[in-house]
């Protein structure tokens, strides 16, 4: 992977319209009213940093509630001015994988290569069989567990160059955020969130322990009910199952792995969604002249690895991980698919960037679902294919405005976070609906998101819901955070 210069740190991957998010969960939506109210704004990205909350909406309070303005483009295919943040080349710190039955190893069993697909193959073969993931709840539970693993609290010092960053992450004050790859990406993407092909609202729950805050994805009971009726709309299952399809005509365990007697040529074993290979990646923010910065500890699923050999030297040479995301899009038939595909383009990009993701391969596909033909993007390039459009997209104001909007979003809790007592810690609710302007920010009432965590071990939406939590974070962790906290002492 390039990384000359500011332009070379960002990106891309190619977008998939049926294929759904695995390794980080979608938004809801579904906040209530709340007592008390401040306001920030940033209309330019990092030039206008957040101000802080006033005096009275820090006082105590049952519920407090900030808004954020989203800057908007300020014309066809312009940005507003801003000062640039810029983000560090991602690295891996851990991985993990999830087997047929959704049970997390914290091995790389789940890992595959990338082999090129034939054209013409059918992307509904197999569709019958699929094994489909449940949509339950799973918060930051395997992601967090793998950060434990990776650094254990009974080696001391840290026995590893991961458990070194993961240590420091924790221990040396710097402000750091823990939270899915996908959450990361809808805080980025959020200045043009409507004018995108799918505009949709979402929720994340936030909470601060010492300076590191936690990202989570709120999937209310509505949004919950939603993704279970999808499932009985066999038409948009069959469109999401081609980009499941696309993966296994694309991917295989190793290079000499043959397909069963009877099954296409390419094809590498039935759909079961359940199956993942992760992995957990450092990266920062940091801007340029006020000394900002933050540390930042991302997971989501890597689809495949180039296949050992020439191409894997080759990749080597140029510096990138080999790491492949796979797409699949309605072939490009008008000039408004391509404007609709090139809108999706900036999702994409921000993915396979923020997970350092160096090459995107798009599966393109006829009405009746044939694969017609594919094509490898690298991702660095990808800006380079919509700059001067109308409809051009700018990644570094969508980087310099989640920079500006995590800010905010600190500045807004720290004074009420600041608690030894775990069982004090607040959540707040980060939301963002049409008609896309505002972030709104609010913090829970007592009780709230107990009564939330309740309900929906009772209903059956957590995929855990014997795991003991504070907020949503795992009393395991925590009692992980305080081990290494007193080993620094």
């Amino acid at each position: 992977m390039k990384r000359s210069g500011p332009d070379d740190r960002l990106q891309v991957e190619a977008s998939d319209t049926h294929k759904r998010s695995r390794a980080e969960p979608s938004a809801g939506a579904d906040a209530s009213p709340a007592t008390e109210t401040a306001t920030a704004t940033v209309t330019a990205g990092p030039s206008s940093r957040p101000e802080q909350p006033s005096a009275k909406a820090r006082s105590p309070s049952p519920s407090y509630l900030f808004n954020l303005s989203v800057p908007r483009p300020a014309g066809q295919g312009q940005a507003p001015a801003y000062s640039r943040v810029y983000l560090r080349a991602p690295q891996r710190l851990t991985t993990y994988s999830f087997d047929g039955e959704r049970k997390l190893l914290l091995n790389d069993s789940a890992q595959r290569y990338f082999k090129a697909p034939p054209a013409g193959v059918d992307l509904g073969y197999g569709f019958s069989k699929a094994k489909w993931r449940e949509p339950k709840i799973e918060h930051l539970d395997t992601l967090l567990t793998s950060l434990q693993s990776a650094c254990p609290v009974d080696r001391h010092p840290p026995s590893s160059v991961a458990a070194s960053d993961i240590h420091r992450t924790l221990t040396d004050g710097t402000p750091s955020l823990i939270t899915w790859r996908g959450m990361m990406t809808k805080l980025c993407t959020a200045p043009y969130e409507a004018a995108s092909a799918f505009p949709s609202a979402w929720e994340m729950d936030v909470m601060l322990v010492d300076k590191t805050m936690y990202i989570d994805e709120h999937v209310s009971k509505a949004r919950y009910d939603a993704q279970r009726a999808e499932e009985k709309d066999e038409r948009r299952m069959l469109f999401s199952y081609y980009g499941y399809a696309f993966e296994s005509y694309c991917v295989w365990p190793n290079a000499r792995t043959l397909p069963e007697i009877g099954t296409p040529t390419a094809w590498s074993g039935n759909v079961n969604t359940n199956e993942q290979w992760c992995e957990v990646m450092k990266t920062g923010m940091d801007t340029k002249g006020d000394g900002g910065s933050t540390r930042v500890i991302l997971g989501g699923e890597t689809d495949c690895l180039i296949e050992p050999g020439r191409e894997e030297g080759r990749a080597r040479a140029r510096g990138d991980r080999r790491a492949m995301e796979l797409k699949t899009n309605m072939q490009i038939r008008h000039e408004g698919d391509a404007i609709k595909f090139e809108k999706k383009m900036l999702r994409i990009y921000m993915q396979a960037f923020l997970l350092g993701v160096d090459h995107v391969v798009v599966g393109f596909r006829d009405s009746r679902g044939r694969l017609v033909s594919h094509q490898q993007f690298l991702t660095a390039n990808m800006p380079q294919l919509v700059r001067g459009k109308p409809h051009a997209w700018d990644p570094h104001l969508c980087t310099s405005f989640a920079y500006d909007a995590l800010a905010w979003i600190r500045k807004s809790i720290e004074s009420d976070s600041r608690t030894k007592n775990r069982d004090a810690l607040p959540v707040w609710r980060l939301s963002f609906e049409p008609p896309f302007e505002n972030f709104t920010l609010r913090r829970l009432r007592k009780g709230e998101y107990a009564k939330e965590l309740d309900e929906g071990r009772t209903e059956g939406r957590e995929r855990w819901a014997d795991v003991q939590r504070m907020g949503f974070l795992p009393v395991e962790h925590l009692e992980w955070r305080e081990a290494i906290a007193r080993e620094q002492e």
